[in-house]
């Protein structure tokens, strides 16, 4: 059985991923619904001041900078069957190395410098977030 979880914590971590962006996308689509009946809306700025001045999917893509590494540490974590924290701090490295490169190897997109600056801040801080969590949760004498 632990043999069958370790060969899972990588897939299950990235589906965790995905499954937790869904209800995300749904809330901003709910949020940015045009709709006079929607649940929320934003579209006068005396109700939600940063999105006066942001896109509804620059947001949402912000938000997904920040929960796409927290969820991926916290989940690999709960689903390794030992060495959690350990686990934890290896996919941490690897969401590391991805974001560092894609700054210096992976130009696909136009430079937007503040955009894609307050996106690394929050990958990094979700990374940070996500290593919190687990580290309290899995090791809470070394915190």
């Amino acid at each position: 059985m632990n043999v069958l979880r370790w060969i899972l914590v990588m897939p299950g971590a990235l589906l965790a991923a995905i499954l937790i962006l869904f209800p995300l996308h749904w809330l901003f689509l709910i949020i940015s619904s045009p709709s006079p009946d929607a649940f929320i809306s934003v579209k006068d700025c005396s109700t939600s001041f940063i999105f006066c001045f942001l896109e509804i999917e620059t947001v949402e893509r912000l938000g997904y900078g920040f929960i796409t590494p927290l969820t991926i540490i916290v989940a690999s974590s709960y689903i390794a069957p030992s060495k959690k924290v350990r686990v934890g701090k290896v996919f941490a490295i690897l969401i590391a190395l991805f974001i560092f490169w894609n700054i210096f190897a992976e130009q696909v997109y136009e430079f937007q410098f503040s955009y894609y600056l307050i996106l690394i801040v929050l990958q990094i801080a979700g990374i940070y977030t996500g290593l919190r969590i687990i580290r309290d949760k899995f090791d809470p004498e070394e915190g």
